[in-house]
């Protein structure tokens, strides 16, 4: 690139990061509601360098927590259900896929699987699900740390990113704002790319000042997938100082994967930020916290209530605690100032409604319902249940699947491919495997439960078969068995060591069909045999009649 391309100049990054501030500011006053409401321990507004300022604390402005535990609620079923550790929830699968491929991406899953675990990965998740129900968007970075040998990743908290997308609706800008010391710039980008101020900064041991660093990732626009060298990679990394007085960068390279997988709640149309639950469960939960305070104001002013009495009891000793005496020749005494009416039982149902809503807005219900079966119901009741959740939970499945899941997926497979955690002694890449183009399958619980659909549809058809089968025999030669074993060992996601494949099939079937010619011929040889000494027999016993027979005898002339 010439050096007067607008790529190259600090310039073009500082005015897309001011777009992309425009763009995010219509949502920033209802994120900092729902921080308010909903996100204890999430948000991060202030600038890494500014005093952080004094902020209400999440107990000041919540009576009724239960909100909150909701979503943290859905937030730890997601992880359950869709990305459990226990258990493989996930797969790599390719076109026409052979069985040695099938068995090496197995392997694969297993690897990034236990790499995963050793990561602390649902920690992280249970971040961005939470996030993300919350405030609608939430990125999730991944690398590889080179020195413990297991991914690295990098979470981050509603206030702290902006992002942009393409025209697919996929997010393919992301700018983060951080802070760093002197020292730790100097480190990591070299003492040549400080300004005069951070130098002096060193030479007077001041390395602890922060200043405001941007990251910038954007889709390179001149990208040539045929000429990818290290200038031309799909995307364009930056690291510069926020401050506009600065020129120039820390670091500015191509790279060839989006280390950001961004989790969306939803699309909207004109940005790509898209209201979370939060934004709908505002309302609520606004006014539960009302009728939380004027029902505790109602009763303490009930047990409690203010007071009036004559001025003659103001110099007299007063005991208005429970069980004490007030001696006073006053015969009104202490009276209520005001009379208290509040409909205590309208308030508590107010309050019911108001958490049964957001109890379903949630989705604790479907959980609850997919998580506590009863072991006596039927598993067609079972199914039935599973068939209605999955219905409600769907597209919020398939939207973490595309935005999150996969796409961390796809980028886990390369950083342990080059890195070389996907090959042994036992395991190699096969060589049919290079080129095709790598697909993500899913295993969880929900994802199997979804999947298992179409399993029941073909079950449904075989029973129908069977029954035209009592009536046409020919219909039972419709289904392909040995078809329908593959797809149910695919469906169940069966290790296909356990599954035999169709060339030792061919092969059995080749060797018992040469056995039986065998036998058969061994058969024949016997009853060949067994003729031939009967003839002989026959023979035998006609000639030695022939002797005593007198007519035979006369007839030879003997």
């Amino acid at each position: 690139m010439a050096n007067n391309d607008y790529l190259l100049k600090k310039k073009h990054f500082e005015n897309r990061f001011s777009t992309l501030r425009n763009m995010r500011t219509p949502y920033e006053p209802n994120w900092r509601e729902i921080n308010v409401y909903f996100g204890v321990g999430t948000g991060a507004w202030d600038s890494p360098t500014s005093t952080p300022r004094a902020k209400d604390p999440f107990y000041n402005k919540n009576i009724n927590t239960l909100p909150t535990r909701y979503a943290q609620n859905l937030a730890a079923s997601l992880v359950a259900t869709l990305t459990p550790s226990n258990m493989r929830w996930f797969g790599y699968t390719v076109p026409d896929e052979t069985r040695e491929e099938q068995i090496y991406l197995r392997w694969c899953s297993e690897q990034i699987l236990s790499l995963f675990n050793r990561s602390g990965l649902n920690s992280y998740l249970y971040n961005s699900f939470l996030e993300a129900a919350l405030y609608g968007v939430n990125p999730l970075g991944i690398d590889w740390s080179t020195r413990e040998k297991k991914y690295s990743f990098f979470p981050m908290s509603i206030g702290q990113f902006w992002i942009g997308r393409n025209d697919e609706f996929l997010v393919n800008q992301l700018y983060h704002r951080f802070g760093m010391t002197v020292r730790e710039i100097a480190d990591r980008f070299g003492e040549d790319k400080l300004t005069s101020q951070m130098k002096l900064d060193l030479t007077m041991d001041r390395t602890e000042t922060v200043y405001t660093v941007v990251h910038a990732i954007e889709e390179n626009p001149r990208y040539l997938p045929a000429f990818e060298n290290g200038y031309n990679k799909r995307y364009i990394s930056v690291y510069y100082i926020d401050d506009a007085n600065v020129d120039g960068f820390l670091e500015w390279k191509t790279t060839s994967k989006f280390p950001w997988n961004v989790s969306t709640w939803g699309i909207d149309a004109e940005t790509p930020y898209c209201p979370g639950i939060g934004f709908y469960a505002l309302g609520d939960v606004k006014s539960l916290q009302t009728y939380e305070e004027d029902l505790a104001v109602a009763s303490a002013k009930m047990i409690n209530p203010p007071v009036k009495g004559s001025t003659s009891l103001k110099t007299k000793e007063k005991d208005i605690g429970a069980g004490g005496i007030t001696y006073t020749d006053d015969p009104a005494a202490f009276t209520p100032l005001f009379q208290v009416q509040y409909d205590i039982n309208t308030a508590l149902q107010n309050i019911q409604r108001i958490l049964e809503r957001l109890y379903e807005l949630f989705y604790n219900n479907v959980f609850y319902a997919l998580m506590n079966k009863t072991k006596t119901m039927s598993a067609t009741e079972a199914a039935g249940i599973n068939t209605e959740k999955m219905t409600l939970l769907g597209a919020v499945v398939e939207r973490l699947q595309s935005t999150l899941l996969g796409p961390l997926l796809e980028n886990a497979f390369l950083l342990a491919w080059e890195n070389g955690a996907l090959e042994d002694e036992s395991h190699k890449m096969p060589d049919t495997l290079r080129g095709k183009t790598l697909e993500v399958t899913y295993h969880s619980l929900m994802a199997q439960t979804q999947s298992l659909t179409d399993l029941r549809l073909v079950d449904d058809w075989l029973q129908r078969i069977s029954i035209l089968s009592a009536i046409n025999p020919n219909a039972a030669r419709k289904p392909d068995i040995m078809g329908l074993a593959e797809y149910y060992a695919k469906k169940y996601d069966i290790d296909l060591s356990f599954v035999v494949s169709d060339e030792v099939l061919a092969e059995q079937d080749r060797a018992a069909a040469a056995a039986a010619a065998e036998e058969r011929a061994a058969q024949q040889a016997a009853m060949n045999i067994q003729n031939i000494e009967g003839m002989a027999s026959a023979a035998k016993d006609f000639a030695v009649a022939n002797e005593k027979n007198p007519n035979v005898q006369e007839i030879l002339g003997v």
